[in-house]
């Protein structure tokens, strides 16, 4: 990884942390919304700090079939997009008891779509 790639996964991880603080202190004064929301935000930036500071550090990749493979993006991935569709739920206030199925379904399958997306990224034939 060069220089810049490295400089560039700081400034993400410096831009998360931020945004973790802003959602902390903004749960301080709530204003109608609920302080779960903000958990889930300070989480999911909290969690994406995490997985691009391994890749700052030059770890959360391995090498396969002669191409890097950052699989610290999936794991990033895996657990923030399905928190983020979570989210939009609740803002959209979607959650009823006859339609909390829906957003299990859709966190599920965005999970499955970010590990399927990894296996091809692993994969060393022509499936890749």
């Amino acid at each position: 990884m060069n220089e810049t790639e490295v400089l560039l996964h700081w400034a993400y991880v410096a831009i998360m942390l931020v945004s973790g603080i802003a959602f902390y202190l903004l749960s301080k004064n709530p204003k109608d919304v609920p302080y779960y929301k903000y958990t889930i935000h300070i989480f999911i930036v909290t969690w994406s700090a995490l997985a691009y500071t391994a890749l700052a550090l030059n770890q959360g990749t391995i090498e396969v079939g002669g191409q890097q493979v950052h699989f610290a993006r999936y794991l990033d991935w895996v657990i923030t997009t399905p928190l983020l569709l979570l989210s939009l739920a609740l803002t959209g206030k979607l959650i009823t008891r006859k339609e909390g199925w829906l957003i299990g379904t859709m966190m599920g399958t965005q999970a499955i779509m970010i590990l399927t997306g990894l296996v091809a990224d692993l994969s060393v034939d022509e499936t890749r």
